[in-house]
């Protein structure tokens, strides 16, 4: 039982309260007593209640955190593995690009490993291992070409291109771009090799050819190899064509190879020489032969006989065994003079006479005092030779 007045405590039997000393009245106390025990286990009910509802919100709050907190992991995690993957394929490309083929595909094999299961791994893999079975056929055809075995080197050449053109990507590009710059090597190695073969001035023009449209700058020295060679074939059909009075023919043969070697003075000079003996013989033949006959006679013996002085003479036999030939000389004359020519002979180190030219001096004609050049080649020589003018002819003014 329990004071109605202040809820103490009451001792079974007592009247009056302990603790305030309010008196008690038993049937009452009875109900108060009743009534306090049904407010008690009411309130207690309630609290129960409440925190019943408490754990109920309390369950899937602390559920949700859990299961968030695990998702939240396994995304991290997830992220993170992704983004070595995509760093390892990355870095794999860059080897690749570069030509490291083998780091490309240790790095391509770590990633496969951390994602065995994405295909785009296995693809680019696939096709490292292309660029670099491409390389390797590459190293094989440089290999050929050191040798200067041209033709195998073509042959490997065509086959490779071939196959790297059925490809596509930005690896192949950069193989194929090789393959090209191979080729021009091989192409320019085996026209090397023909041009001392060659002795007509059509042969020439087909290979040069070939060589205009290579870019490469032993391309650019062949070519201008060839020009020379062309130049002398030329100039030496037109001394004969101009020799038997074929004065067309011979202008016709000097514009043919204009046309490859445009304003070469050379070819320039040695027109000018044709075109000059044609007007004169067509126009006054027999007037130019009495008037250089008279101007011989008049002209002193310097003019007569050693008008032209030798300042240099030069001869180089050159890494491919090709004598290149040139020399300047001077007009010691009163007067201009002009279709100098330049007679010579090439002797061994054993001083037997190998072989004999001439050239024409340019420009045509050389004023008192001027000078002039004269050029020429040699091919395939290979041994040490010198040079000697045997004979110096021009005409006068």
């Amino acid at each position: 039982m329990y004071c109605h007045e202040c809820g103490s405590k009451i001792v079974e039997g007592s009247r009056f309260c302990a603790n305030c000393g309010t008196k008690l009245d038993q049937e009452n106390d009875l109900n108060n007593v009743v009534d306090l025990e049904v407010e008690i286990d009411s309130r207690e009910g309630r609290r129960n209640q409440s925190t019943k509802k408490l754990v109920m919100l309390l369950i899937p709050t602390i559920s949700l955190f859990l299961v968030g907190g695990g998702v939240y992991g396994y995304y991290t995690h997830e992220s993170t593995l992704n983004e070595n993957v995509m760093s390892l394929k990355a870095s794999a490309e860059r080897y690749a690009i570069d030509g490291d083929y083998e780091k490309a595909i240790k790095e391509l094999d770590k990633a496969i490993e951390l994602r065995p299961s994405y295909v785009i791994l296995k693809d680019t893999k696939a096709v490292v291992v292309k660029a670099d079975e491409f390389s390797e056929r590459l190293n094989e055809v440089s290999i050929l070409i050191k040798r200067k075995k041209w033709n195998e080197a073509s042959q490997k050449i065509a086959l490779l291109a071939n196959d790297v053109d059925k490809e596509q990507g930005p690896l192949f590009e950069v193989i194929s771009k090789k393959v090209k710059e191979k080729d021009v090597i091989a192409t320019v190695g085996k026209i090397k090799l023909e041009i001392d073969q060659l002795d007509t001035v059509e042969e020439l023009i087909s290979k040069l050819s070939v060589l205009t449209s290579l870019t490469s700058e032993e391309a650019k020295a062949t070519q201008q190899q060839i020009v020379k060679k062309i130049v002398q074939l030329t100039i030496k059909d037109a001394e004969g064509q101009l020799a038997n009075k074929e004065f067309s023919k011979a202008i016709a043969t000097i514009d043919k190879a204009l046309h490859y070697s445009k304003d070469h003075n050379e070819l320039v000079a040695f027109k000018e020489r044709i075109e000059r003996e044609r007007f004169k013989f067509e126009e006054a033949e027999q007037l130019r032969l009495e008037k250089a006959m008279e101007a011989a006679e008049k002209e002193d013996l310097v003019n007569r006989t050693a008008a032209v002085e030798v300042l240099k003479l030069e001869s180089v036999v050159d890494e491919f065994g090709d004598l290149y030939i040139s020399g300047e000389v001077k007009n010691l004359a009163t007067t201009s003079i002009y279709g100098i020519t330049i007679f010579y002979k090439i002797y061994d180190g054993m001083g037997n006479l190998y072989d004999e030219g001439s050239r024409t001096v340019y420009p045509y004609t050389l004023s008192p005092g001027e000078n002039g050049y004269f050029e020429d080649i040699h091919y395939g020589i290979n041994k040490d030779v010198y040079v000697e003018v045997e004979n110096i002819s021009w005409y006068l003014e």
